[in-house]
């Protein structure tokens, strides 16, 4: 064999064996997929979900990593195009996702709700106090700036005697009732949770805001005021499930009472006395038990219970121009409430619906 046929047949089993290292072997194992634990959340600030809201679906592995833009969700096992979605009819539905063949360990059940079913919410804000607290006008320019921010938000002070026996004018059998049960100063935010704003903790709860932007309980009120107490109550709810679980809450309240308050001086090195300082919101009667009488659920008709209050006026009471009502309907088991609602003497309020 003369050296060109050498050369020539060193080229073409070199050529050979390049081919044959490029394909795959026969028995190679096929690539091993990612194993992983993948989660589905929703962030909502509600229970339920209405109609026409968008709403956000985050994917995230145990690790915490988000993987949502290299995930699929599916709703009712079909897939959907984004992570974000707004629902058109009204059912349940069930949400899962999956992440390289990694199905999501969880299963969203999520309700959706006609529109036209939310009501707004407002939360109620409890302050316990007293004309001895030398924190208190401090505690109140707070809350009053807030409260101005803040949009469904209702006020209550209720005024009690001091732990020492310090005497306040403003107290009365119903505020030194609830007030047995929490030690005063302090503040109840919608009965589900107490804080203090001069903490910092406290007060970043409270500028957190309203927690619930919407109800499906609705408040509709009447109130008649001359030479004795009218008020008609009446509140409308979607699910017939909460029937047996409701409480309700009436309070009277004046505007414009004025007292000697005692203050902290600005190196709180001693207290001084503010000549009639002005309170509002102050309860001076409640109808019900402070806590909320229970509903009968057979009053309920057609998903709404109406009720009508008659009383005389409270002897405490300075000036009956300057009251107002607050009800709530509360849970009966938490005692949270549901939903509230205020209206000034002689005035009425209809359904405030959320959209």
């Amino acid at each position: 064999m003369n050296n060109l046929s050498k050369s020539v047949l060193f080229i073409l089993v070199s050529i050979f064996q390049i081919s044959c290292s490029d394909e795959e072997p026969a028995n190679r194992p096929d690539p091993v997929e990612e194993k992983v634990n993948v989660k589905i959340a929703v962030d909502i600030k509600d229970d339920y979900i209405a109609t026409g809201e968008e709403i956000v679906f985050t994917v995230k592995k145990d690790s915490g990593e988000d993987i949502t833009s290299k995930s699929k969700i599916y709703i009712n096992d079909k897939e959907i195009s984004s992570s974000k979605f707004i629902f058109s009819k009204a059912d349940n539905y069930k949400v899962r996702a999956e992440y390289k063949e990694n199905k999501s360990i969880n299963e969203l059940d999520l309700t959706v709700i006609d529109k036209k079913n939310f009501f707004k919410q407002n939360e109620v804000l409890e302050y316990f106090t007293g004309t001895w607290d030398p924190s208190h006008h401090l505690r109140s320019i707070i809350l009053d700036t807030n409260y101005k921010i803040l949009n469904g938000l209702i006020s209550v002070e209720f005024h009690v005697n001091s732990p020492k026996g310090d005497f306040d004018i403003m107290q009365n059998e119903f505020s030194n009732k609830l007030n047995e049960l929490f030690d005063a100063p302090c503040l109840l935010y919608s009965r589900s949770m107490s804080f203090d704003p001069l903490k910092k903790r406290g007060n970043r709860l409270f500028k957190k805001g309203v927690s619930h932007d919407k109800s499906l309980i609705g408040i509709k009120l009447k109130s008649k005021l001359d030479s004795e107490i009218l008020l008609d109550v009446e509140f409308k709810l979607y699910k017939e499930e909460d029937f047996n679980n409701l409480k309700l809450v009436v309070f009277l309240l004046e505007d414009g009472l004025k007292a000697d308050q005692k203050v902290l001086l600005m190196d709180n090195s001693a207290t001084a006395v503010i000549k009639d300082y002005e309170y509002n919101n102050v309860l001076r009667h409640s109808f019900t038990d402070v806590l909320g009488d229970k509903i009968d659920p057979k009053q309920i008709k057609n998903n709404i219970y109406k009720k009508k209050f008659k009383a005389n006026i409270p002897s405490n009471v300075t000036n009956k121009s300057n009251l107002g009502f607050v009800v709530m309907v509360c849970n009966a088991k938490t005692n949270s409430v549901l939903n509230a609602r205020y209206v000034k003497a002689n005035q009425s309020s209809e359904y405030a619906y959320y959209y």
